[in-house]
């Protein structure tokens, strides 16, 4: 009787069985991980337009309504789009998610306003 080299296709399967059950359980936290390292795309945006809104307001005695006249409307790595409202003295700056951000429902939008409020709390 001769010994076979390799391996039988019961064993083949077993590894291709294990392997899928460890992806099942580890891309979804990965994912998660991956979306909450990107919501610092988010924070930078929020932080830079509200310097920008404060240095429009030293210039012009009000904060800009238009996003163009403070540097823009999106977040630096483009995870986020930026908006603001402007109402009562003060702003709202507002960072919702866009692409492959926009399926982190847990922290979109995320919002700073101008007496430095944050929300959601939680995601900050």
């Amino acid at each position: 009787m001769t010994k076979s080299k390799g391996f039988t296709l019961i064993e083949l399967m077993i590894v291709v069985a294990v392997i899928g059950i460890l992806l099942s359980i580890a891309y979804p936290s990965f994912m998660e991980q991956v979306r909450q390292s990107r919501r610092s795309d988010g924070y930078a945006a929020l932080m830079q337009a509200a310097a920008m809104e404060e240095r429009y307001f030293t210039v012009n005695n009000s904060y800009s309504s238009t996003l163009s006249d403070i540097g823009g409307a999106s977040s630096p790595e483009g995870y986020y789009t930026v908006s603001v409202v402007v109402s009562g003295g003060g702003y709202t700056l507002s960072a919702a998610g866009s692409g492959s951000q926009a399926s982190d429902t847990d922290c979109t939008p995320l919002v700073l306003s101008h007496t430095g409020v944050k929300t959601p709390a939680g995601c900050w």
